[in-house]
């Protein structure tokens, strides 16, 4: 991702993903909390065709069922993403989309300690903050990080408040490397509710909905 220019303060799927071929792209919201996307015509929803891993490991709500996903990294932690369509992808379940793997950075191997701030402010009150700490140790290397985002939304009653952080350290030996990892994820989001597509055509800002209210929160 250090690459790409992209909004990664808001996950904005159209920018990080828009190199893919053959990718749909729902945007559900300006804020990045849930993604959106669909291989060879399959529904976006939820990325709800793809294997969803971080670093490897399933982080979907249901690995072979129907994995939503409720949790999507942010953008701001990662190294890369892996995509495997096809069958290669058999080897990771039998997801007719493929595997999606979101792989975090590491601390620096040269520097005991290294801070990174970057902070977002935007329109219809939002205001983003990454914090970073990594680096290596003794031969152990470390990365933690806390994002914490809050907005008001384009349309009334679409605000959200996210918080999420996460650790990890390991160490190598030779070809063999241990580790752990925690991942602790928790938003609140305010919907809007839908509209017909007259509603839309007459004002796409309105909202009929005050008390539509979905709450996550996830431990990995």
């Amino acid at each position: 991702l250090s690459n790409m220019i992209a909004n990664l303060a808001t996950n904005n799927p159209r920018q990080i993903y828009q190199g893919i071929a053959g990718l749909n792209i729902w945007e559900n919201d300006g804020s990045g909390l849930q993604l959106n996307i669909g291989a060879r015509g399959l529904n976006p929803n939820r990325t709800s065709n793809f294997n969803t891993r971080q670093n490897g490991y399933d982080i979907s709500a249901d690995a072979l069922g129907y994995p939503e996903s409720y949790y999507t990294p942010p953008s701001l932690a990662l190294e890369r993403i892996e995509i495997v369509r096809g069958a290669a992808s058999l080897q990771y379940g039998p997801q007719f989309g493929g595997l999606l793997n979101f792989i975090f950075k590491e601390g620096p191997k040269d520097k005991p300690i290294q801070f990174t701030t970057q902070n977002t402010v935007g329109s219809f009150g939002l205001i983003n903050s990454f914090n970073s700490l990594g680096g290596t140790v003794k031969g152990w290397n470390y990365y933690t990080f806390y994002q914490g985002k809050k907005g008001n939304g384009w349309r009334p009653n679409s605000g959200f408040e996210q918080h999420t952080a996460f650790a990890a350290v390991k160490k190598e030996f030779g070809n063999f490397r241990i580790g752990l990892e925690y991942t602790f994820m928790d938003y609140l989001a305010q919907q809007a509710g839908g509209l017909q597509d007259f509603e839309c055509a007459q004002d796409p800002r309105v909202s009929k909905r005050s008390r539509n209210w979905f709450d996550v929160n996830w431990n990995l």
